[in-house]
């Protein structure tokens, strides 16, 4: 992405939240996490973000977020890995080959972990199930806001980051 993409994506954010001020620190911290993202997904991003109700301009990390969450694809419900977990203990199919068909979504396995395949394998249908349906709901949904939340939007591991802030406040404070 190039610098004057960030100031047309800056642009259009100021279209639909007018409030935001666009000035060269702006836009050279949004250039400095954009950077290394395209422009056409990022674009794609902000359309999406700005097509919902949210009352605050985005912020980088969240149209970077948006790009990852799309290269990702629609991710399978609580409900429908549930599903699929139920249909392997009926069918009595072992753990490993349930394990190989949930391998790319790492928190349905940590979740099934968590209640134990073995109590849905093994336990009464209508007296276990609907419990061990809605501890896994549980336990599947608190794991992936939790995911969420730990991982990192953007790693400020970049000193001439540091450095444009600093400067940025030195003016400031040179300028009061």
């Amino acid at each position: 992405m190039t610098e004057q993409d960030v100031r047309k994506i800056l642009m259009a954010i100021r279209v639909v939240y007018p409030s935001l001020e666009i000035s060269g620190v702006t836009v050279g911290v949004w250039y400095h996490l954009l950077r290394d993202q395209d422009a056409a997904e990022i674009g794609a991003a902000l359309n999406s973000y700005m097509r919902q109700s949210h009352e605050f301009p985005p912020k980088p990390g969240e149209l970077i977020n948006l790009v990852r969450r799309a290269k990702e694809g629609p991710k399978r419900t609580a409900a429908e890995i549930w599903a699929l977990i139920v249909r392997a203990a009926s069918a009595s199919r072992p753990i490993e080959a349930l394990r190989a068909e949930l391998a790319d979504d790492s928190t349905a396995i940590r979740a099934l972990d968590s209640i134990g395949y073995d109590r849905v394998r093994y336990g009464n249908l209508e007296r276990d199930l609907p419990f061990c349906r809605r501890d896994f709901i549980h336990a599947y949904e608190g794991m992936e806001q939790r995911d969420e939340k730990e991982r990192p939007l953007i790693e400020y591991r970049d000193i001439r980051l540091r450095e444009l802030v600093s400067d940025t406040a030195k003016r400031k404070e040179l300028a009061a």
